[in-house]
């Protein structure tokens, strides 16, 4: 179900999706989006503050060939 659901994530009106942001300790989501061809490329550190707490931001790519 999941695979299924994210392999057609990665295509909209004939795009390919090449970048996505997760948060960093989410290293369960890190781990699927490598699963599909995405590396991580940069930290946003800080990126996202819920309540008192920021948490930083991994930013994932996959290059594509067209």
């Amino acid at each position: 179900m999941w695979p299924s659901r994210l392999q057609r994530l990665g295509h909209f009106n004939s795009s390919v999706l090449k970048r996505l942001s997760v948060v960093s300790s989410n290293s369960a989501a890190i781990r699927l989006y490598e699963s599909f061809g995405f590396k991580a490329w940069a930290i946003d550190t800080e990126a996202l503050k819920v309540g008192d707490v920021y948490h930083h931001e991994t930013l994932m790519r996959r290059d594509t060939v067209s």
